[in-house]
């Protein structure tokens, strides 16, 4: 199953709609080329997976380093910022691991969690690592907020 953004849905239904229209031939090729853009819905991870999986996990921040002294971060994360993430995982093995003191994540690791502040630019870190062929990576929905507000609300609950 895939998710699909709100502008995605509508083109589909456009093109549903007006095929009639603008003609069977390019319906179909906007039902197919916007079919293939959506996420596997995989792709997103929640706070409670999260938490449930944490220590089996590959944790990419991609803030930038201020950002971690200012709001804090996961111990054992490997921070590359958002405007290094292509180039970090286009590096060997060795110059990732030289750089980000960390072992580069595999192609076909499925333990790979982008996240951030909010989650938008590990929306954008995951989309970058897919088409280098991270296939099985991931990113944290609302980001460390969400984590930091899980966290504060469970804490109260007990």
């Amino acid at each position: 199953m895939r998710i699909m953004s709100f502008l995605g849905a509508v083109k589909i239904l456009a093109a549903l709609r007006y095929a009639s229209v603008i003609g069977p031939r390019v319906a179909v090729r906007l039902l197919s080329s916007e079919v293939e853009k959506q996420e596997p819905i995989w792709a997103n991870m929640n706070v409670e997976e999260l938490g449930a999986s944490r220590q089996n996990l590959q944790l990419i921040d991609v803030r930038e380093p201020n950002e971690l002294e200012y709001h804090g971060c996961f111990k054992g994360a490997i921070n590359v910022p958002l405007g290094e993430v292509e180039e970090a995982f286009k590096l060997d093995a060795e110059e990732f691991k030289q750089k980000y003191g960390y072992p580069q994540p595999s192609k076909s690791d499925d333990n790979i969690v982008f996240h951030c502040l909010r989650g938008v630019r590990s929306h954008t870190a995951l989309t970058a690592a897919h088409q280098l062929g991270y296939s099985k990576a991931r990113h944290l929905e609302g980001g460390w907020k969400a984590w930091i507000k899980h966290i504060l609300e469970n804490e109260l609950k007990e």
